[in-house]
């Protein structure tokens, strides 16, 4: 399915909402699972991004996101410099290589 040529990441996080406290205990599950020094973290699938950020900032990694949709990916890379502090906002939060359809969070 090509994502690009639907509506989908208008709609992506909506449908994929969940109560506060929930990525907290997300990210705590997958830390203790991870390496004690993470430096890279490989999001496939990254979609909107919803969990990139969040991983860069628990791990102090960087982190690959990878989805087939430029639409998702671009969405991604909004919301991460959001995330930024004002001054780093102008700043690239990605690198983009078309190649291999990702985007990695600096």
């Amino acid at each position: 399915m090509d994502y690009d040529k639907t509506e989908i990441a208008t709609s992506y996080d909506a449908g994929r909402g969940h109560p506060p406290g929930v990525l907290e205990k997300w990210l705590s599950v997958v830390a203790r699972y991870a390496p004690e020094h993470v430096t890279n973290v490989l999001d496939l699938g990254c979609g909107t991004g919803r969990y990139a950020g969040a991983l860069a900032k628990h791990f102090g990694a960087h982190v690959f996101a990878m989805d087939p949709s430029e639409k998702m990916l671009s969405d991604a890379a909004l919301r991460f410099r959001a995330l930024l502090p004002p001054h780093d906002r102008d700043h690239p939060a990605f690198t983009h290589d078309r190649a291999n359809d990702q985007r990695r969070i600096r």
